[in-house]
């Protein structure tokens, strides 16, 4: 086995501890030449919970997971409280809220991938959506095309 080989067996043996342990892990996914489009995020492993797994679209790397991460604790904390998750959240450490919307799973497979392998195919999903500087969501008509390209909207499932 090649040391590359050795060390994605190491990387995924410890998210699988990790997911164990706290319920998820939040994959971080940046955009290149080859694979063009938003950074984004998105967890694997709350499937395994019951939960739909998350994905943002568009944020800043280290803002993003960190959204993934506090919205991802929140719900596990509902759930273990019995309640439902909201469709709108307000984090303290967040200024503005963000919506919650079901996302169509053949679109946020495209971007969770892990999430949908390791769920076989079976995951639901989330798209945490966050408003522009005027407070205005992708979908709104007077967003700008820059903003609704940062954040594509995955195919609401109503």
């Amino acid at each position: 086995m090649s040391t590359l080989e050795e060390r994605v067996k190491q990387i995924r043996a410890a998210n699988e501890k990790t997911i164990r342990a706290q319920g998820f892990i939040v994959e971080n996914v940046f955009a290149t030449e080859d694979a063009a489009g938003p950074d984004f995020n998105y967890t694997v492993g709350l499937h395994d919970r019951g939960l739909p797994e998350l994905v943002v679209l568009g944020l800043p790397l280290n803002v993003g997971h960190h959204l993934v991460q506090e919205i991802a604790k929140f719900a596990l904390a509902q759930k273990a409280m019995g309640n439902p998750l909201p469709t709108e959240v307000q984090l303290p450490q967040f200024s503005v809220p963000f919506t919650l919307r079901p996302a169509d799973p053949s679109k946020a497979k495209e971007f969770a991938v892990d999430a949908d392998v390791r769920s076989n195919g079976a995951a639901a999903y989330l798209q945490i959506m966050w408003p522009d500087k005027h407070g205005r969501m992708p979908w709104a008509q007077e967003a700008e095309e820059s903003f609704r390209k940062a954040q594509p909207v995955l195919g609401f499932i109503q």
